[in-house]
């Protein structure tokens, strides 16, 4: 096996179980994933039918496993602790663990394919660390400090090192213990890193379930293995992701270190006295320190992107909120207006929140301040992206981040399962409009958040006939179906007839027969 080198340290850090760990320390304060007892997990939603996508030991030895239904898990232990880790929550904990790294190294690359995995070169620190131990111990306590339990391997390669960490963070089994089995690992020469690299099993890279076979029916198993085959047909006889993974052993291959540059965010603190629960002056106090600090940000030519505001209350409470403009912007009265919302619906109420604030923490991130272009030939379209950007960003300052979403398409037995609500960005392609004939309006089925019981259906109609709704919407003059969905046997069995069912006052009704439950159902309206 040989593997081609770069004469400097790296240190791979690997975060077990990322989105758990995120899970765990917002949810369970003071808790970790070794720490926890109980079994834990994370699910891709909020639905008894969604996986799991990461468990603890506890759960594991509950035969509770990556893949499986929320539904089959709580079967096994109904003790389960499990929640959904929404997409901009992650991003914002490994920003934060991006940002500690920095600390200990200015050199940092976060893998955008791998959550949880992050590259340090260590070249140029000797002086700062004794050691390449104590230097691995840094990194690994600062992150702690900001409440992650990470893998770091420090070695000779790219490859080495990150391989040496997937597989030193990887659970071992369903025995219960610890899931960082070597936390700080150093590697002295380039042998020791060799002879490590060469007994990383292949499935604790990650590689595809497919691979993973193929090899093994070949008796290969380890990286060791898989390096020692020849270089020549292994892309036209296993695929991309061999030749891939081939590729990457060659340290000559890699790109070199991505460092970023997260830019620090400006802060200003306010020490109320006394303290004040009062929204106007509030807010007045808060622009008098924001506004010195947007003037910082153009200074260097940058424009305002998020803002937090940190409030501590005379009970001890802390509350903590982001608000994002529409647009970057050094317009102080924009961000102002977002805060009045937000800070309304919460402080607004007396009953609620009878504490009063005693301190006031502001940090705003900025971002490079682009001129718009100026277009030979305008277009004027009939909506504007830009009003609209600011009445999204207002919906979101005033009933959270989560409020505007947007239907995602997916895979789905049920009706109610062929899509999820995701976050909504940018409108701007929703509002482009079209230079052609617009076509007849389509009609849009519109589903209700759970199917609504109806009324049975009679055996024998009379001269009124079947009211399903009531009286308002008038009896069915016409049905159309039956369209049949059978199935989910593997977690619950369902067996739905749709119809169309037209009333006399022009209701045109998607509704169900469930055969199981003997009921009639209103799944939703086509309008």
């Amino acid at each position: 096996m040989s593997v081609k080198v770069e004469k400097r340290r790296w240190a791979a850090v690997v975060l077990p179980n990322p989105a758990l760990q995120i899970f765990l320390k917002n949810g369970v304060p003071g808790k970790t994933v070794d720490s926890l007892r109980s079994p834990a997990a994370v699910v891709a939603e909020d639905k008894p039918n969604a996986r799991l996508l990461e468990v603890n030991e506890a759960a594991r030895n509950q035969g509770i496993l990556p893949g499986m239904r929320y539904a089959a898990a709580l079967s096994l232990c109904a003790e389960l602790h499990a929640g959904v880790l929404r997409a901009d929550e992650m991003e914002e904990e490994m920003d934060g663990a991006f940002r500690a790294l920095q600390g200990v190294g200015p050199d940092v690359e976060i893998c955008r394919d791998v959550s949880g995995v992050f590259w340090l070169d260590g070249s140029g620190l000797e002086r700062l660390y004794s050691s390449a131990s104590s230097w691995a111990r840094a990194i690994r306590k600062i992150l702690g400090e900001v409440g992650f339990q990470a893998v770091v391997v420090v070695g000779w390669s790219r490859f080495g090192t990150y391989a040496v960490a997937r597989s030193f963070a990887k659970p071992e089994g369903e025995r219960g213990k610890p899931i960082c089995r070597h936390e700080v690992t150093v590697f002295p020469s380039l042998a020791d890193e060799r002879r490590a690299v060469g007994k990383v099993l292949l499935e604790d890279l990650g590689l595809g379930e497919s691979l993973c076979r193929a090899m093994e029916r070949l008796g290969i198993t380890s990286v060791g293995d898989f390096l020692a085959l020849p270089e020549s047909g292994l892309r036209e006889r296993f695929g991309e992701e061999a030749w891939r993974l081939r590729r990457l052993a060659e340290s000559s291959r890699w790109t070199p270190l991505q460092a970023e540059r997260v830019e620090r965010p400006w802060t200003s603190e306010i020490d109320l006295e006394p303290p004040d629960g009062d929204v106007y002056r509030l807010l007045f106090a808060i622009k008098q320190h924001m506004d010195p600090l947007i003037e910082r940000l153009a200074e260097r030519k940058r424009s305002l992107a998020e803002v937090a505001i940190e409030m501590k209350f005379d009970n001890g409470e802390r509350r903590c909120d982001r608000l994002r403009p529409a647009r970057p912007t050094c317009d102080g009265a924009q961000i102002i207006d977002l805060l009045r919302l937000r800070m309304e619906s919460f402080l607004g109420n007396t009953r609620d929140h009878a504490a009063k604030v005693e301190t006031i923490r502001i940090a705003v991130k900025g971002m490079p301040s682009c001129s718009d272009q100026h277009r030979l030939f305008a277009e004027n379209p009939r909506r504007d992206s830009k009003s609209a950007h600011r009445a999204l960003a207002r919906l979101r300052a005033e009933f959270g981040a989560n409020t505007v979403v947007r239907a995602v398409l997916r895979e789905g037995h049920l009706p109610e399962a062929h899509f999820r609500w995701e976050p909504f960005g940018e409108v701007d392609g929703f509002l482009t409009s079209s230079t052609g004939r617009h076509s007849a309006a389509n009609l849009v089925r519109r589903l209700h958040y759970r199917p609504l019981p109806l009324s049975p259906r009679p055996s024998r109609l009379r001269n009124d006939g079947w009211l399903p709704c009531g009286v308002h919407c008038g009896a069915v003059v016409r049905l159309i179906g039956p369209h049949v969905i059978d199935g989910g046997w593997w977690i619950r069995a369902v067996h739905r007839e749709y119809h169309f069912a037209e009333t006399q006052r022009g209701d045109l009704l998607w509704i169900f027969h469930d055969r199981l439950r003997r009921r009639w159902f209103l799944h939703g309206e086509v309008r």
